[in-house]
């Protein structure tokens, strides 16, 4: 299929347009995908910050609650009274009950102030061991301890303790116990959308909470450090907490959901506040953005697409119109011109295009007149070619015995099919004979159509010169005698003979009296039908005439005489002829086969379905070769005379 330089042109700028709007989106989507991401990424660090700073703030008010308290009990004018720090803690205590901490203060004697007096430690208790004291005394700044379940209310707390001083020397302890529960609750709650969700990390790595509840302790066992959590994602969380990474990193979470991870520092007491949001909820941004790439994309294209069309069609226009004019011009319409609307190249194109069409017209004219002239002295050399071939045609025909007259038998007991491929042809049959001997030829002479035709009237002359008298002859000793003469009338005992033809023949002797049939054949077999068998009686490998330069000898076959049998002599025209384009014809197993269908049926009915096979061949594929087929009954109906 064609296509129209307005197609070609469209399709080129659209192509162009394509693949710079594809290189430019792709360069511009990477762009917008990397500040999107990157937003994106700030979103939900940000977001996890501005909690873990919310949460930092409760941590460092009781931190700076207790820094308060230990400069007023550093700067206090006088003796440190007993009464007076116990009111400290009671009062700070009352002023923050509904936070639920409790503050007190332990001395370098182990001496507690307590708010509860009437609660007392164990006898033998020592406070200055426990671990919020010890790291107490050995820091300037207040110290956050790490979770642990309350002995006697079962909540978890932590405690943030800070070392007093006075007039540069350690005095004791003030500490805070600090329940976590409602930090815990703000971080269960924590929801930045479907299926996202918080967790929450000591200083040492402990699950303080997380949805999982597997990672959370109870009654038996203990705090959980991550770094033990065997899940194949969080090998990826836990290396990048150990560098103090918190960028957003992409994990299959502990229900085989893909989430991203952040964290945040929480600075007051390290802790660590994890956030897992769902991929989906993470690439949504993305997605809309992917989404509106290609809504502009397509967009660019028509609108690209749109201008590309009206620029070609005011590009083709004139194109179109020189096309149509150059369509118009023909042998019917040779005035046909194009009209000539700019002066650039598809102008100078336009004035071209007519001044050929000037010329042409002018060429065709003068030609016309040439080839009528011609035309009418090649019909009339045609017409007599024809009436030549046709006068040929004739003349061959006549000169083909009438079989059933020269047999000396019935119209019913013989029949010749004769068909040549062109007007006249190549093959032949012959018959003479006398009271006694029936002499009977079929050949197939080189070729077809005139030349072949020559050949046989070549061939025809020969055989009409074979001895009158067949009396002690035998038809080999014929074959050879016309093999000598065709190669003598065609000059080609000369080296330089130009004639390189001959013939394939079926010679049969036949004595009536003795009843003996003899068979030399050349190339060509003889077939006998005798009681519905088919007996092929071949001859040599040897046609008559052709430049052989060697000797060749014809062979003699003998055949029983029987009164009824059906001798048949084809030349290999039938037998090569196909029915189907591309296929092969009957050969000689076919024809043995369509002999033995004939065997025992009238002449006549055996002529039509020779010729019917013939027809329907022809139907369906052209002739390949000249067709010959002869059939007569040997026996008893060959008598009388067999004239000349």
């Amino acid at each position: 299929m064609k296509k129209s330089i307005k197609t070609k042109y469209l399709l080129t700028g659209l192509v162009i347009c394509l693949v710079s709007l594809i290189l430019v989106s792709v360069a511009s989507y990477y762009v917008a995908y990397s500040i999107t991401r990157e937003q994106t990424n700030a979103w939900v660090e940000a977001s996890a910050m501005k909690n873990a700073v919310g949460l930092d703030w409760r941590f460092r008010k009781y931190g700076q609650i207790l820094e308060d308290m230990a400069s007023e009990i550093a700067n206090h004018d006088g003796e440190l009274q007993d009464r007076w720090l116990l009111n400290i803690i009671v009062k700070k205590n009352a002023q923050y009950s509904s936070e639920s901490p409790t503050f007190y203060i332990v001395l370098q004697d182990n001496k507690l102030f307590y708010p509860d007096q009437n609660w007392k430690p164990l006898p033998g208790f020592d406070f200055r061991t426990r671990g919020w004291y010890l790291s107490a005394i050995k820091s300037e700044i207040p110290v956050y301890s790490t979770p642990y379940v309350d002995a006697f209310t079962g909540k978890m707390i932590i405690t943030i303790s800070k070392k007093l001083q006075r007039n540069g020397e350690l005095i004791g302890v003030i500490a805070v116990d600090f329940q976590i529960t409602d930090v815990l609750e703000i971080v269960k709650n924590y929801n930045v959308g479907e299926s996202s969700y918080a967790f929450l990390l000591d200083q040492e790595g402990q699950f303080l909470t997380h949805p999982n509840t597997n990672f959370l302790p109870d009654q038996k066992t203990s705090l959980k450090n991550i770094y033990s959590v065997n899940i194949k994602g969080y090998s990826h969380l836990q290396a990048r907490l150990k560098r103090g990474k918190t960028d957003i990193i992409k994990i299959v979470d502990y229900d085989n959901q893909i989430r991203y991870f952040t964290t945040a520092m929480i600075e007051s007491n390290q802790w660590v506040l994890g956030v897992a949001i769902p991929e989906s909820m993470y690439r949504k941004p993305l997605n809309r953005l992917f989404s509106g790439y290609i809504a502009a994309l397509l967009l660019a294209l028509v609108i690209g697409f749109g201008i590309m069309y009206k620029l070609v069609i005011g590009m083709t226009k004139p194109i179109k119109s020189l096309n149509d004019g150059v369509k118009s011009f023909s042998v019917e319409n040779m005035s046909a011109r194009v009209a000539v609307h700019s002066d650039d190249e598809i102008g100078e194109l336009g004035k071209s295009f007519n001044q050929m069409a000037d010329t042409i017209q002018e060429y065709s004219q003068s030609l016309e007149k040439k080839v009528a002239d011609r035309t009418r002295e090649l019909q009339e050399k045609n017409q007599n070619i024809m009436e030549s071939i046709h006068y040929a045609e004739r003349l061959q025909r006549a000169i083909l015995p009438p079989l059933p007259h020269r047999l000396g038998i019935a119209d019913d007991k013989c029949f010749v099919i004769w068909k040549p491929k062109d007007t006249v042809g190549g093959d032949m049959y012959w018959c003479r004979g006398d009271d006694r001997y029936v002499l009977v030829a079929v050949a197939d002479c080189t070729g077809h159509g005139v030349p072949g035709a020559l050949m046989t009237m070549a061939l025809g002359s020969i055989l009409d010169s074979l001895p009158r008298s067949l009396e002690g002859t035998k038809p080999s000793a014929l074959l050879h005698r016309i093999n000598l003469s065709l190669r003598e009338t065609l000059r080609q005992e000369n080296q330089n003979s130009l004639a390189n033809d001959g013939a394939d023949v079926a010679l049969c002797l036949l004595d009536k009296q003795e009843k003996t049939f003899l068979y030399a054949g050349a190339k060509l077999s003889a077939f006998v039908e005798k009681n519905g068998q088919i007996t092929e009686y071949k001859g040599t490998k040897h046609s008559v005439g052709y430049s052989h330069g060697r000797e060749v000898i014809f062979e003699d076959r003998e055949i029983k005489w029987i009164d009824g049998s059906v001798v048949y002599l084809t030349t290999d025209g039938l037998l090569d002829q196909n029915s189907v384009e591309g296929k092969g014809g009957m050969g000689r197993s076919g024809f043995i086969k369509l002999l033995q269908s004939l065997a025992g049926q009238p002449f006549a009915v055996q002529e039509q379905t020779v010729e019917q096979l013939i027809t329907t061949s022809l139907a369906q594929v052209q002739q390949r070769d000249d067709i010959t087929v002869v059939g007569f009954e040997m026996g008893g109906s060959l008598k009388g005379r067999i004239g000349p």
